[in-house]
């Protein structure tokens, strides 16, 4: 899946980063917008989403 015009953060101390929103092509003529937050684990080469409640407590 193509995702366009997104949000991208890194908290390198996690060795993680987070991908929000953006456009998200449904077909190849529509696209949707996104309200998906998706992690992924540089280690592990991981992708875990669509992620909300992780995010709470994660400077803790």
């Amino acid at each position: 899946m193509h995702r366009y015009f997104h949000a991208a953060s890194c908290i390198p101390s996690k060795k993680i980063f987070f991908i929000f929103g953006g456009l998200v092509a449904a077909s190849h003529e529509r696209h949707e917008t996104s309200k998906e937050m998706w992690k992924f684990a540089i280690d592990a080469r991981k992708w875990t989403g669509p992620i909300v409640s992780e995010i709470v407590g994660l400077y803790a």
